[in-house]
């Protein structure tokens, strides 16, 4: 995993953050971290003073590819149908890699529950997704792309729970019929409301 070429600070990122998705945050130990980056301990607590503070900016990496990822798909699609099938075909393009789920889902699976800081940062990001996606949807609904009476939180709200559902899915069966499913899921979700 080491890579000379990127800063000491990086290299832990993603060394940390490739770890913590595909052994579990609470299967992952610092001297892991340490010794994969190809780092010397110092240099960990220089940037992170603590696992903590290193799960956090792993979590602020995720929710950046994340916005990313769905900025990149409204920027392409003109309606609802044509935003269901491109988050779809992302996820099949994620998936045909390693994939294992949202990688921040999966953190909330991994950290204890006495964990309060990094559970309610963990909330807190996925109330920002809600947030985004019914921005997304209201400016959709604003440019006569979503019916007028479209409750666009409620769609947002609803449209996560389908894709986190369906991610669990996949993982215990991976059946990429559960992720397809999705392009005619979300669009039924979106026709029942009124």
């Amino acid at each position: 995993m080491t890579d000379k070429k990127i800063g000491v600070r990086e290299r832990i990122l993603r060394t940390a953050m490739e770890l913590f998705y595909v052994q579990g945050i609470q299967n992952t130990g610092i001297n892991q971290i340490i010794e994969e980056a190809g780092i010397a301990k110092g240099s960990l607590y220089r940037h992170f003073a603590s696992k903590n503070d290193l799960i956090r900016a792993c979590l602020e990496e995720y929710d950046k590819y994340i916005h990313r990822t769905l900025m990149e798909i409204v920027s392409t699609t003109y309606n609802f149908t044509e935003f269901s099938n491109e988050w779809v075909n992302f996820m099949v393009r994620d998936y045909s890699k390693r994939y294992r789920g949202c990688p921040i889902s999966e953190s909330a699976y991994h950290i204890e529950e006495s964990n309060t800081e990094i559970h309610e940062m963990i909330r807190g990001l996925f109330d920002k997704y809600r947030a985004l996606l019914s921005q997304i949807f209201s400016r959709m609904k604003k440019s006569g792309l979503l019916r007028q009476n479209t409750d666009t939180d409620l769609l947002a709200q609803r449209i996560i729970l389908l894709y986190e559902g369906a991610l669990a899915m996949y993982r215990m069966t991976r059946d990429m019929k559960i992720i397809e499913d999705l392009r005619e899921l979300m669009p039924a979700v979106y026709s029942q409301m009124s």
